[in-house]
Formats: C-alpha cells, structure tokens, sequence
C-alpha cells in the first residue's frame, strides 16, 4: 500500500483532454462593401526535341513555349462565418516518464542489492549490507510502485467523454459574387432564377367517375377494382 501510495504521489502519467475536431461548415455570412473584379494568372511551360540525321550527321534541336492564360473573377469581401463541431477525448501523457523513472530506480535498486549482499557475504560489514539490501528493495519497490500507478490506478479513473461542442468563428475572405459586368453574368443570374410549375387544377369527381365507367366499359380494370376507385372517389368529395 505505501508503494502504490509513493507512486500515486510521484507518478508522471496523467489523464489530460484532447480535442479531436469535425470538418467545419460555413453557416452564414455577411458582404461587405462592393464587389470588384480581381484577375488570376496561370501559366503553362511546353518544350520539345525534335532531330534528324542528314548525310550521317544527326541534328538536333530544343524548343520551348510559355502560355499565360488571365480569368477574371467578380468577388466581394464577406465576414464568413465558421462552425465546427468537436469532442473532448481524455488522453493518458507522461507514462514514459514513469517507465523511464522505474527503470532507473530498479536499477539503483538492484546495485544496492548487489552490494548489501557482498558485504554480508564476506562479513565484512553485515550493519551496512543489511541497510543496503533493506534501501535497494526500496528503490525496487518504488519502480513497482511507478508501474503500478501508471498502468494500474491511472486507466481507472478515465473521465468521461464530453460530446457535442462546437466551436465558432469568423474570417473575412474574397467570395464569388456578381454586379461586376463581367460576361456571363445575366446568364448566371437568370439560371438562378427559380422555375415556379403551377400545379393543374383536379379533375372534379363527375369527371373521373365518367372516365372510370369509360375503363370498365373496355376491360381496363375489372369490377373490384372498379368498385374501390369508385368508393376512392365519392369519398373524397
């Protein structure tokens, strides 16, 4: 117990958070000012090699051309804003340590374990190899005490997941927006024009009965399908 205890106390492994993120989303945003136009360049190198031989001698010859190509954007400046769900995750850090830490305990350990039983071996001095074998299963000890406190307490007391957190934020950037004038405006404009389809009025309940006599007349539909549209039909007046 006082080993779990002095391992508890000297222990390096801890349980930290740790955020791990979702993909962000734009939820709104907000134009600022006017739109302009802005130009992108990108350009493209093409090179060859071309040869032939004459007369035994071959001729060769390198060429190369550059294309630059210009697109005209209208953009507008927008404070856009961001949201982007996480969760906090707990995280165990710093067991190296303790295993390092045990390991060099160990080791001191076992050297004071080695001498202690020297000295009692030959006689020498048995007070002092008794207080060097009781201080190397000390420091022994206290390597498993590490151990212990990394591996088995620490991975007990796991805090819970903390889910559904969102975090917000705003970024001005450059957005595509129209009202520059450039070609293809209008038509873009007018494809994002929403089509309203009216709807054609129902036939009244005269009409579709007529029409389903008209179906059982010419074997269409048999009788008790004609029966259950007919009841469909009354009782939807």
């Amino acid at each position: 117990m006082v080993v779990l205890v002095v391992g508890a106390l000297a222990g390096c492994t801890r349980w930290s958070p740790n955020n791990v993120y979702g993909p962000p989303r734009e939820v709104g945003r907000q134009l600022l000012g006017s739109p302009g136009i802005a130009e992108s360049r990108s350009a493209s190198l093409n090179a060859g090699f071309a040869g032939s031989a004459r007369g035994g001698t071959a001729v060769g010859g390198l060429g190369a051309a550059t294309e630059s190509i210009t697109l005209k954007h209208c953009v507008q400046k927008a404070d856009v804003s961001f949201e982007q769900p996480y969760e906090v995750r707990p995280e165990l850090r710093g067991r190296g340590f303790d295993i390092a830490g045990a390991v060099v305990l160990g080791l001191i350990g076992a050297a004071g374990l080695q001498s202690g039983f020297h000295d009692n071996s030959d006689g020498y001095d048995e007070t002092s190899g008794t207080q060097s074998i009781v201080l190397g299963s000390a420091f022994i000890a206290a390597g498993v005490g590490l151990i212990a406190y990394s591996y088995g307490i620490v991975p007990r007391r796991e805090p819970a997941i903390v889910p559904n957190q969102r975090r917000q934020w705003v970024e001005q950037r450059l957005v595509e927006a129209s009202g520059c004038g450039l070609p293809g405006e209008a038509a873009a404009a007018a494809a994002a024009i929403p089509v309203v389809i009216q709807p054609q009025p129902p036939k009244d309940a005269a009409a579709r009965l007529q029409e389903l006599d008209k179906l059982r007349a010419a074997g269409a539909i048999d009788q008790a399908d004609y029966e259950r549209k007919r009841k469909e039909i009354i009782d939807g007046i």
